[in-house]
């Protein structure tokens, strides 16, 4: 009865409410009302001040409100807050990072906020008033450059067992960083291919060489990212062509230097840790895992090595974790390899192991009815995966990494 309430309440406060705020805010995406209802979900963003002991801080006020459609009665939501920096064009969106790890991606330092935000009390259920859904203090924002920024934040509602998205708005903001962005102190030409990109693809094959010669999936693979990249970097014309040829050359000349052992993997991860941004080094990074993902092999005496490059690039070990796991096999068998997969550390006792599996296995189990595919055969893998590390570690007093 009281949720029937709330409900009626929300719709009589509609016929006043939703008009007054698609009045004020016209431009936003997602909503629109039809005699006095909204029909669409919405968000908005409003810039306010929060007090703190030391005073107050600026920060970002995320609110959403409009219909919502769920599954059945009483069905439990996330609500996720995604930031793109649009100011180049939405079809060329840059990630807005964040400094506090609480509001990260999994595998990447990018701005990511999922909280819960509970029960959709029926089937159908409208919000006529704007809710607020969190706050952002400004200073954990950081863009890639200084200046006026145009944002699009995209506020979504999902399944918080399933991962069913069942709602999403996005809006744009107008921000003003007054701070040097994580891209500003790169020098960009854009008339030739960056040196960063160079180290990308020294660092990759130096990984993937086995007694100086590379597989082919890998040269295949970094010779398309070449073009990948120039794609993105260059438009169609001679001066894409010549950023091709470019790259490819020094992608031979790192061939080269593999075959004949003076190609410095760690000297190579020092200098991207140096001159890169932090975007660049989990791109170089993400290439590192593909280009290992791509001989479809074991992981043999790898794994090591992949997380020393991690420590490298200053990039956090449950990040990296999280990017292998979407690039490296499935398929293996050694202890080793399933251990750096999933997170089980040596010096864990079989309490502790048992523990981590425990967790991954709550981790991709809620994955595996997600609507994206990808996600779905991911999930599936890695279940495959715990499955049999439980039948091989779980129990052990000690394991011991090769």
């Amino acid at each position: 009865m009281p949720d029937v309430i709330l409900v009626l309440v929300f719709l009589l406060a509609g016929l006043l409410c939703v008009r007054a705020a698609a009045g004020r805010w016209p431009g936003l995406v997602g909503g629109t009302v039809e005699g006095g209802r909204r029909t669409g979900f919405a968000c908005r963003v409003e810039p306010t001040v929060m007090p703190t002991d030391d005073g107050s801080v600026e920060v970002l006020a995320i609110q959403m409100c409009g219909r919502i459609q769920a599954p059945r009665n009483r069905y439990d939501t996330n609500v996720q807050v995604l930031i793109a920096d649009v100011t180049e064009g939405t079809n060329h969106p840059q990630p807005v990072l964040c400094t506090d790890e609480a509001w990260q991606m999994e595998d990447s330092p990018a701005f990511c906020l999922v909280a819960h935000n509970g029960p959709i009390p029926r089937r159908v259920a409208v919000l006529a008033n704007w809710v607020q859904v969190a706050t952002i203090p400004c200073g954990v924002l950081v863009f890639p450059h200084r200046g006026v920024r145009r944002l699009q934040f995209v506020v979504s509602l999902h399944g918080r067992r399933d991962g069913r998205m069942i709602a999403s708005a996005s809006t744009l903001y107008s921000f003003t960083n007054p701070k040097p962005g994580y891209l500003d102190e790169r020098e960009v030409q854009p008339s030739s291919p960056q040196p960063i990109e160079v180290l990308m693809l020294r660092l990759a094959a130096g990984v993937c060489q086995n007694d100086g010669v590379l597989p082919d999936a890998v040269v295949s693979l970094l010779r398309d990212w070449i073009v990948s990249q120039a794609e993105q970097a260059i438009a169609e014309g001679p001066e894409r062509d010549a950023a091709v040829q470019y790259l490819e050359g020094r992608l031979d000349e790192a061939l080269s230097l593999a075959q004949a052992g003076r190609l410095d993997v760690d000297g190579t991860a020092d200098k991207l840790a140096r001159q890169a941004s932090i975007v660049d080094r989990y791109q170089a990074a993400g290439l590192v895992l593909q280009a290992v993902g791509a001989e479809q092999a074991v992981l043999r005496h790898r794994t090591d090595r992949l997380m020393r490059i991690a420590g490298r690039l200053g990039i956090d070990r449950e990040k990296f974790r999280a990017m292998a796991q979407k690039c490296l096999p499935m398929h293996t068998h050694r202890v080793e390899d399933m251990c750096f997969l999933l997170g089980i550390e040596p010096k864990m006792d079989a309490d502790e192991r048992r523990q981590q599996l425990n967790q991954e296995y709550q981790k991709w189990n809620a994955r595996v009815t997600h609507p994206d595919a990808a996600i779905r055969q991911q999930a599936d893998r890695m279940l495959t995966l715990i499955a049999e590390a439980r039948s091989r570690l779980a129990d052990e007093p000690t394991v011991v990494q090769a």
